[in-house]
């Protein structure tokens, strides 16, 4: 059975995801000599179970390596440093994306990494209806909508 947590809003150790993410990994990881060290006891996540293990899956088959790989390139570059806080894109795809930032923190670097919201897909071209255009989508299972409704009868 899944279980599906609430979005807490006091993250505890990394950054904050954006709240249209569907799950959410943050850290705070020590940061030295353009390493990254990311301690087990202070990693959380958040969403549904099912999404949360996609969402490890993905940083632990080399999302989490590609991570490690920028922030040596930004820090070997200056655009990371301990003393500034500064948040910088670490990885990004289709599916994920992984911020961090040092918040002036003098050795910690903290992140987070979410998974994309699903965004519906326009299979057909606009066709009318009545007054208004409309278009077909195809959705995947667990995906909404937003209907924007436009009233006024006659």
């Amino acid at each position: 059975m899944s279980k599906t947590y609430t979005r807490d809003l006091r993250v505890r150790w990394g950054l904050p995801a954006p709240m249209d993410a569907r799950a959410s990994w943050d850290a705070r990881a020590i940061a030295r000599w353009g390493t990254l060290d990311i301690p087990w006891n202070r990693q959380q996540t958040t969403g549904d179970d099912a999404l949360v293990e996609e969402l490890l899956s993905m940083l632990n088959g080399g999302i989490l390596a590609k991570v490690r790989q920028e922030y040596r390139e930004l820090a070997d570059l200056g655009e990371v440093e301990s003393d500034v806080a500064n948040r910088v894109p670490l990885y990004e795809d289709s599916e994920i994306k992984v911020m961090g930032d040092t918040n002036a923190s003098h050795g910690y670097f903290y992140l987070v990494a979410w998974l994309k919201p699903l965004t519906p897909k326009p299979t057909t071209k606009p066709h009318r209806v009545g007054d208004e255009d409309s278009y077909s989508v195809e959705l995947d299972v667990g995906e909404s909508v937003v209907l924007k409704i436009r009233g006024g009868g006659k």
